[in-house]
């Protein structure tokens, strides 16, 4: 029982999935303890995306087989292009400028989207959609 403890703990699980010596970045592997999540997101802001994700929806467990590896391998270039070519929503691109409201945004967004199939109408300039103090523009299609 204190085994499990011990491999459960905040202070183990941060060091099998955060960075080391040879690794500045962690792994970006699904903490199952908030208190991880919380650590991480300290120092690595994904981690708190991350995070936003698990708490915000109703993630499933699965486990991929061992022939997993060749068949992410053979599809996810075309995958990757499928996404990119017909994204559900839309792209979120960094700003050529700061946005602060919408009348700014239709020429922003129009100058920021030219060359990703257009502007498809949403902005925001709010974090975690935006990177800290700049704005995003939604293209109708992805950069890659």
């Amino acid at each position: 029982m204190r085994l499990a403890a011990l491999m459960a703990s905040p202070e183990v699980m941060v060091d099998a999935i955060g960075p080391d010596a040879e690794n500045p970045e962690p792994q970006y592997l699904m903490a199952a303890r908030h208190s991880v999540f919380a650590r991480l997101s300290m120092q690595f802001p994904l981690y708190r995306d991350l995070y936003n994700l698990v708490r915000e929806s109703n993630p499933l467990m699965f486990k991929l087989g061992p022939d997993a590896r060749d068949w992410l391998s053979k599809w996810k270039k075309p995958i990757v292009q499928q996404v990119r070519a017909n994204p559900a929503c839309g792209c979120d691109q960094v700003a050529t400028s700061y946005i602060s409201n919408a009348e700014m945004a239709k020429e922003i967004c129009a100058n920021t989207c030219q060359n990703l199939g257009g502007w498809a109408g949403g902005w925001s300039n709010q974090y975690p959609a935006a990177p800290l103090a700049r704005a995003v523009c939604a293209c109708k299609a992805c950069g890659i």
